[in-house]
């Protein structure tokens, strides 16, 4: 399978604390490219994991910095669950989603409506934001 957020595997003995504590501390040993991969996979057996990846989407510093061209860093713990994550954890990224802009959204859906691996979860979110241009519920 293609792969556009790689899993750290040297990382795969570490316990999930300590995995945690080199995900969301400010200078990790490893780039948090590889680690937000890592720490989507174990949230399949561990959704508490989930937790500091939203925060890493969610953060207004993330959403300014770019990681690659136009590829803001809060992407990244997205596109990691995505990937590797877990239906129960894909199903939560639309509430993680209400923190950006409508530009913000607009811009990320754009890039993954281009990726093969994201098409399925692009149709879901592409309707709940416009459910909540129009102010519908679901």
């Amino acid at each position: 399978m293609n792969t556009i957020v790689p899993i750290y595997e040297a990382g795969a003995a570490w316990p999930d604390d300590v995995l945690e504590t080199h995900y969301t501390s400010l200078k990790p040993s490893v780039p948090k490219v590889q680690l937000a991969g890592l720490m989507a996979k174990r949230s399949v057996a561990n959704p508490k994991l989930l937790a500091s990846l939203q925060a890493e989407a969610q953060d207004s510093a993330r959403r300014k910095e770019i990681f690659f061209g136009f590829i803001k860093m809060s992407w990244i713990p997205v596109l990691a669950v995505l990937e590797h994550g877990s239906d129960a954890g894909r199903a939560e990224l639309d509430g993680w989603l209400q923190a950006w802009s409508e530009a913000e959204r607009s811009l990320f859906l754009g890039y993954i409506r281009q990726e093969p691996l994201y098409l399925h979860w692009f149709a879901t979110a592409e309707k709940a934001i416009q459910h909540d241009r129009e102010g519908v519920v679901p």
